[in-house]
């Protein structure tokens, strides 16, 4: 039966009938169906109000950085998966470039991740200093692109990383996601947040 639920009933002493329901249901006492809110309601519903809100923040000019946080890994890669779509039909962007960040960040590793996706290849006796200044240079010739760090669990120097932000780019917009509030409040210092 899949991941449904199944349910098993007699009818008026016949055989056995066997009756998929959604996760969201349960079979009452009396036989009848009752409903009940499940996780993926709450999480759907989670994950729609924090893309309406980044949304939103990615079309605000004063907005350069918005935040997104929560613990749940498949809420976190369906809003990634929903914002790329967004911002591909509304051409909000004429680029997207994402990289993970994790809990120890390697930073050759993330400029890695975000020049190969702007069709940028480094030599890897370049250092870190020499791959933000090159890195920079390529987000730069993009009037508008947007970045995703994911996985953020601490703060991390953009510049060093050779992002350009603000004042540097006007142009470029930067969606930080992370499992806690604390990483981006505190050490991005982002003032737009949503939960996840």
């Amino acid at each position: 039966m899949g991941a449904a639920l199944a349910i098993a009933r007699k009818f008026n002493n016949e055989e056995e009938r066997i009756l998929p329901l959604p996760h969201a249901c349960f079979m009452h006492q009396n036989h009848s169906i009752v409903s009940i809110s499940n996780s993926y309601k709450v999480s759907s519903g989670l994950v729609n109000s924090a893309l309406d809100g980044t949304m939103e923040a990615l079309a605000n000019p004063n907005i350069t950085i918005v935040g997104v946080y929560g613990s749940s890994t498949s809420r976190k890669n369906n809003l990634i998966e929903k914002i790329s779509r967004r911002v591909k039909r509304d051409s909000m962007f004429d680029v997207i470039v994402m990289a993970s960040v994790t809990e120890k960040p390697n930073m050759k590793r993330i400029q890695g991740e975000l020049g190969n996706m702007l069709g940028l290849q480094f030599d890897e006796k370049i250092n870190v200093i020499g791959r933000a200044k090159l890195l920079c240079e390529r987000i730069k010739k993009e009037d508008r692109i947007l970045i995703i760090l994911d996985d953020l669990c601490a703060g991390i120097n953009l510049g060093r990383v050779g992002i350009p932000f603000e004042n540097d780019h006007k142009g470029c917009k930067i969606v930080l996601i992370s499992r806690c509030l604390e990483a981006l409040s505190n050490q991005m210092n982002t003032t737009t947040n949503f939960s996840l």
